[in-house]
This record gives structure tokens, sequence and C-alpha cells, in this order.
């Protein structure tokens, strides 16, 4: 039913509105899936290029992005047939030929940014309340040796919800400046932005130095230096 978002857009609205609604919650579980596993999300990731698929049939969107579209095809293609030329292609195509997930997710961002109203604000809020979430559940962890679940820390490395692995200052790191690139964006608040913008880095900074994590530390100096600049 939708090999024709242009038609539906028209006649019935209901196909396109349910496309949308499983499309964002699709995409707004991409925060909570890193924390949940790889498995959930890379399952939830192959949903989405599927997803991604039906949004290539609308026309509208697809004439507007068509350039950056076959820029992509051309660069996958690049990237897989250089893969053939690697001493191990099989290693070398293991990391090429599944890269089109993230021109999906691309594709996805662009689409609900465009179809939905104020979905950045949203995403900011979103992701901020997680930021948060695993703030406060780190300095707990921290302090008291375990965290809102019960997860225990076993004094080197402040873990939070991922448990057994070792990656909360690389997830802080890369979700800071997603959200430090939607608070700037928005034209709104400009009196708050200086604000929230020291609060992000700084409890930023300390999870990621509780974390351990010296690539972690080392992004988040990087992301204050840019930010800067």
């Amino acid at each position: 039913m939708f090999y024709n978002l242009n038609f539906y857009k028209k006649q019935n609205n209901y196909p396109i509105m349910i496309f949308k609604i499983l499309t964002l919650v699709l995409f707004f579980f991409i925060p909570l899936s890193l924390i949940a596993g790889v498995g959930i999300l890379n399952f939830n990731l192959a949903l989405i290029v599927l997803f991604s698929l039906f949004i290539l049939f609308d026309i509208d969107f697809l004439k507007k992005y068509n350039v950056y579209i076959y820029l992509f095809i051309f660069f996958y293609l690049y990237l897989v047939s250089r893969s053939f030329l690697s001493i191990n292609y099989k290693l070398s195509l293991e990391a090429s030929l599944f890269y089109f997930r993230f021109f999906s997710l691309s594709l996805v961002i662009i689409f609900l940014s465009e179809k939905i109203k104020n979905f950045n604000q949203y995403l900011f809020i979103y992701l901020s309340a997680i930021y948060f979430l695993i703030f406060f559940d780190s300095m707990i962890q921290y302090i008291f040796s375990y965290n809102i679940i019960g997860l225990k820390y076993n004094g080197e490395r402040v873990t939070s919800f991922f448990n057994d692995e070792s990656i909360l200052g690389s997830y802080i790191s890369r979700i800071l400046p997603v959200i430090l690139f939607l608070l700037h964006i928005d034209n709104q608040n400009e009196n708050n932005k200086s604000k929230l913008t020291l609060l992000f880095i700084f409890t930023g900074l300390i999870v990621v130095y509780i974390s351990g994590e010296r690539v972690a530390l080392f992004n988040i100096f990087l992301i204050i230096v840019l930010f800067l600049i």
C-alpha cells in the first residue's frame, strides 16, 4: 500500500500517517537499543533500512535529494568493488557490503525532520532525557556501588545500564555532539543555550571521567575545542 506515497497524500492520509509513526518509533528506539545490546540494535537498523526503501517512493523527496542519492550509490559501489581487490576480500566485504545502512538512517532522519513538525525539538528533548537518566544513574552507581536497576559497580569503571560492557563513556561522547547540534539549530531560547551547553559538557565530562575510557575523554575534549571554534 506504500507503492506511491504521493498518491496517498492526496487520497488517504492513514497509510502515510502509519508509516510516519512506525518510522518515528524505530528511529527513536535507536538510543535505547544501543543500551539493550548489539543484537537488538542490528534488528532495529534492519527495519529502518526496510522502511527507508519506502521513502524512495516519495517522488517529491526523491527529486529533491536525487543528487545525494546518486552520489551515495556511486560511492557505495566504489567501496564494494575495492573490497574485492583487497587481500582478505571477505573481511573487507563485512565492512563495505552493509555500509548502506548509514545512508538509510540518514534518509530516515531527513524524511522525519521534513514531514514531522518540530521533529528536532522532540528529538532534543528525548535525547536529553536519556542523557540525564544515564548521568544520574552513573552517579548513583559510582556513589552507592549499585545503579537504579541493581547493577554493581566493579570499583574500576562505572558502566551504568551497560553492565559488563565498558562503553558508557563512548555512548556519552557520541550522543553529546548530537544534543548540542540540536540545541543550537533551534532559534528559540537564545539566552539559555550557553547555560545548557555548559551543563551538558560538564555532566558529560564527569560521566566519561568515571567511566575510565581514555578515547571517550579525548572525544569530549575534541568536541569542546570544535564547539569553541
